[in-house]
């Protein structure tokens, strides 16, 4: 018998997160970009934020770059534009032959595209967001 204790700390007041993927099918398939975000608000602006990228690398990659610059800023469409840009700064797809993106086109430059959809997303879930910004849905439902 072996037991796994976790503890987790308690988020400070005003945290909210959001995890949005992007996957070819919506059941059990691997994301081929994903975005993680904890932010911690004071009022209407972003105290601090924490965003990873998953998906896209041998392992999650932290977007320092769009952290630091939503700090002291709302959550407004411009900055969360701004934000997803940012993270996907320096990024440095592959060249190999793939069978990709419906086996179009060589490589994964399609997931950069793609990232920044999911990091906009990301931010655009968190209950802090201005009011009317609403993270896109699918209008395709996938039926098997």
């Amino acid at each position: 018998p072996y037991t796994t204790l976790f503890r987790s700390p308690t988020p400070a007041a005003g945290t909210q997160q959001a995890y949005f993927r992007i996957a070819d099918r919506t059941a059990i398939d691997f994301p081929l970009a994903s975005c993680a975000v904890v932010a911690t608000f004071n009022g209407s602006n972003v105290a601090s934020a924490k965003i990873v990228l998953g998906h896209v690398a041998t392992k999650p990659i932290r977007a320092s770059s769009a952290e630091s610059f939503l700090s002291s800023k709302e959550l407004t469409e411009a900055n969360i534009a701004t934000a997803a840009q940012n993270a996907i700064a320096g990024a440095t797809p592959l060249t190999h032959e793939s069978l990709g993106a419906n086996g179009l086109g060589q490589g994964n430059a399609f997931r950069t595209y793609i990232l920044a959809g999911a990091v906009t997303n990301a931010l655009r879930s968190l209950p802090s967001a201005s009011p009317g910004i609403q993270p896109m849905v699918s209008t395709n439902p996938i039926t098997f």
